[in-house]
């Protein structure tokens, strides 16, 4: 009998990612639309946040319990998957021509492993390493905001949402079921 109540948990927890994460995705749009945003700086922002909520959860979540080297594997392991997987992927479907902020963001991306990397030599993360990770990391959302031209927003993308409060309501809730 248990198996099958795992199996259901893990199901029903996939189902709500799959469908938390869609629907993230779509608001955040709606979001960057309402005010007249470039969405690939929404891309780089909210969605980027939202999608790692569940792996700072799991981190925090470890620390309390005293297993950071938990939290560290899930950083480490979420990284060398973005570099490879949604990296490679958003580079080979870029549109010609829009190349350039591709690679900038996947130069930042292995910059920041290195930085990650340097700041482990000794096995310990201290608040001066994580303040210039977080220095790192404000740094790439502004540069990514100056690089992305603001014409990049077509027509309908500049549409006003009537219903601004319906979306952020969901924009809250899909971002809970992520996490």
């Amino acid at each position: 009998m248990a198996t099958f109540e795992y199996s259901f948990y893990l199901l029903s927890g996939l189902t709500l990612l799959m469908l938390s994460g869609d629907k993230l995705v779509e608001t955040a749009i709606q979001m960057a639309r309402y005010w007249k945003v470039p969405a690939s700086i929404v891309a780089v922002t909210i969605i980027a946040a939202g999608t790692s909520a569940p792996e700072l959860v799991t981190s925090l979540v470890a620390g309390i319990k005293g297993k950071g080297d938990i939290a560290i594997g899930n950083v480490i392991g979420s990284n060398i998957f973005n570099i490879l997987a949604v990296g490679g992927l958003s580079l080979l479907m870029q549109p010609s021509g829009r190349l350039g902020n591709a690679f900038m963001s996947a130069i930042f991306l292995v910059c920041a492993t290195l930085l990650f990397y340097y700041c482990l030599h000794d096995l310990n993360l201290s608040s001066f390493e994580g303040s210039l990770l977080l220095v790192g990391l404000i740094t790439f959302i502004v540069t990514s905001f100056f690089l992305q031209k603001q014409d990049d927003l077509e027509g309908d993308l500049a549409a006003e949402n009537p219903h601004f409060s319906k979306t952020l309501l969901f924009f809250i809730a899909s971002l809970s079921g992520l996490i």
